[in-house]
């Protein structure tokens, strides 16, 4: 079968998905899911009935501190995953960007995100989040062209007319209504609007008769479709925050009951969702960083509107911040375990490849005052001048940045480790290590087969590498790999995941892992981790790694116990990422060097086969995707062995070699 012919995966994912999911639900979550039915079926009856829409009893006036803002250019090029758009033109609200192929303006209840004819809908959606708005909104904020304002009342307008309540892919998700309001909310401080209608009628009634007509559909949609039980992950903190922050600012009749209610679901999900050491369980690093906005904006309007979280919700808030600091490298690079979309609550930096880690490390600083978050950080930046204002920036310029070595940090509860040691003139060797469950929940939506894996960077470039994400919906081979075990490095079993892979979003099988012992000093670190996701083949997997700090050099051992006397096909793949060149040596020794990383030597278990893949199909490996929607060739080195007996092997990494 070609890699693109996926018609009969789609028919079949369909039936394995509805039959799947229907197992992962309880009794409470069937009702739920029913009545959600229910609501959907109503809606499409009355899809063409005007909704009511309740005024606001007042104008909300500006709650944000800013004064000055950072300059932002002209462009009107905005990016859009791996593409971008001219936001002076027309734009198709329906139309996949990246392929042309357009969603049908039909009920949505009545959209199917796996018809890969229609085109890719996270494209779609992320178009629709019309986070260029703010990028706009300052644009006018710095010329006062009118030009600008026109355009922008354009798009909201055009926006409104061709997604009538309930119509076509852009009110199918929940999440997606709430990443609007946000925007929206934005794009009203920045523009100054209780001010500009004072002076501009045409604006007023643009207002009155059509933003704050869609801001309340927004809210009550929001109300009404919670993605609660086993849905109840990222998507349900983005729509309590984009929710709270609405009925906060706009104050419509059903405005207080929002408030209450989000604010409630709010302090509850921050700590039902992360762990004592504020390590977010859906296991997807690029979440971190997209759920940790959603509690920060809320935390900020909050405290603006006089309508401030609980302490613990703020302890936790700088938990995670905490957390962010410790998984990130010298340069700010996260380890990229699990999904990552290149989402964002709102996009307030317009590069092609923002690093909202770092913007957020500054927030730490402002919140907390410890300059020791500053080094990593990306300075005062336009989000946190928007958030914090005067204020924030005289708090951040009044501490004193101090480079921190950090020290390794294992957290053997939560299955996540950070190697660390240095060599020559404070050079980073960074070694995460990934022995935690596969996500949240009963569906693990975003989590990938990668129980026991390993990435490594060095001085901030990345090395061995975790394959990426690329698509969810779209592509369901490419999506497949992806998530793979064989995509990770780790041990991989007859090609087999580590659970049951059943639908895009959605695992059965789920293994549990489990740090045997760990140790870490000035010395050394030693972890020793395990996980039972062969259980059915009656094989375990046990996996050591050893770190001398003093030679730079890693030890994996790998112990794979095999119970059931059959002969299985051992994989241990090492994933490389494009930067890095690879030279073969021998069947048991290969070189890896680039201009930041020096000389590496790898040596693997002289039992096993060796052979170098570079964007291979069969077998399926030696693929890279940093950005969601992009993929591209790397160097896959693949050792294997079949064996029906137990077998301990042993690699060995000698780092920086060219500093010894």
């Amino acid at each position: 079968m070609k890699i693109n012919d996926v018609s009969p995966i789609i028919s079949n994912m369909n039936i394995r998905w509805f039959w799947h999911r229907f197992t992962r639900m309880n009794i409470l979550e069937i009702i739920f899911r029913m009545r959600v039915h229910l609501l959907k079926f109503f809606e499409k009856m009355r899809m063409n009935h005007p909704i009511h829409i309740t005024k606001l009893s007042e104008y909300p006036e500006p709650i944000l501190k800013f004064d000055k803002l950072r300059f932002v250019d002209y462009l009107v090029n905005f990016p859009i995953l791996s593409n971008s758009i001219d936001y002076s033109k027309n734009i198709d609200w329906h139309t996949d960007i990246s392929t042309q192929k357009v969603f049908p303006r039909i009920c949505t209840g009545n959209i199917s995100f796996y018809r890969a004819l229609q085109g890719n809908p996270r494209c779609v959606l992320e178009l629709n989040r019309m986070q260029f708005l703010v990028k706009l909104s300052l644009q006018y904020r710095q010329s006062k062209g009118e030009n600008l304002l026109l355009l922008f009342m354009k798009h909201i307008e055009t926006w409104d007319q061709s997604n009538p309540y309930f119509v076509g892919i852009n009110w199918y998700s929940a999440l997606e209504v709430n990443l609007r309001l946000i925007v929206w909310f934005f794009c009203w401080e920045i523009l100054n609007v209780t001010e500009l209608i004072k002076t501009s009628f045409l604006f007023k009634y643009f207002v009155n008769n059509t933003w704050l007509p869609l801001i309340y559909k927004h809210c009550k949609h929001s109300y009404k479709y919670p993605s609660l039980y086993s849905s109840a992950n990222n998507h349900l903190i983005g729509e309590y925050a984009g929710l709270f922050i609405a009925s906060s600012y706009w104050k419509f009749e059903e405005s207080e009951k929002w408030m209450l209610y989000s604010q409630k679901g709010l302090e509850r999900e921050i700590m039902l969702q992360h762990t004592q050491n504020g390590i977010n369980k859906e296991e997807a690093s690029g979440y971190v960083q997209f759920t940790a906005d959603f509690f920060l904006f809320a935390f900020v309007v909050a405290k603006n509107t006089q309508n401030a979280f609980s302490e613990k919700y703020h302890k936790k808030l700088c938990d995670i911040f905490e957390y962010i600091y410790q998984f990130t490298d010298i340069e700010g690079n996260h380890p990229e375990y699990g999904d990552t979309d290149d989402g964002f609550a709102t996009r307030l930096e317009f590069s092609q490849s923002p690093n909202n880690f770092k913007s957020l490390l500054t927030t730490a600083a402002i919140l907390t005052k410890n300059p020791k978050y500053i080094w990593k950080s990306a300075g005062m930046d336009l989000k946190n001048q928007l958030l914090f204002g005067t204020e924030g920036e005289q708090i951040f310029s009044s501490l004193r940045p101090i480079k921190d070595l950090q020290s390794s940090i294992i957290y053997s509860e939560e299955g996540h480790a950070f190697l660390r040691s240095y060599f020559g003139n404070n050079n980073e060797v960074y070694i995460h290590i990934d022995s935690a469950p596969l996500g949240y929940l009963s569906i693990a939506a975003h989590g990938h087969a990668d129980a026991l894996s390993f990435v490594m960077n060095i001085n901030g470039q990345k090395v061995f590498i975790d394959s990426g994400t690329y698509s969810y919906h779209y592509d369901p081979v490419w999506r497949k790999y992806f998530v793979s075990t064989l995509a990770h490095n780790t041990v991989s079993i007859d090609r087999q995941n580590q659970a049951l892979f059943t639908s895009p979003t959605h695992w059965t099988n789920h293994y549990k892992c489990e740090v045997k012992s760990c140790i870490t000093n000035a010395s050394h670190d030693f972890i020793t981790v395990s996980h039972n996701g062969y259980r059915k083949m009656k094989i375990e997997h046990l996996r050591e790694f050893y770190l001398n700090k003093n030679t730079n050099i890693l030890t994996i051992t790998d112990d794979i116990f095999i119970k059931d006397g059959k002969i299985h096909l051992i994989d241990i793949p090492f994933h490389i990422h494009p930067e890095v060149s690879v030279t073969f040596i021998n069947n048991t020794n290969y070189i890896l060097s680039s201009p930041k990383t020096g000389t590496i030597i790898v040596v693997t278990d002289n039992q096993m086969t060796t052979k170098m893949y570079y964007g291979s199909y069969e077998p399926h490996i030696g693929w890279y995707s940093d950005k969601f929607g992009k993929r591209e060739k790397c160097t896959a080195i693949l050792c294997s062995i079949k064996t029906s007996r137990s077998v301990r092997l042993v690699t060995k990494i000698a780092l920086n070699q060219d500093s010894n």
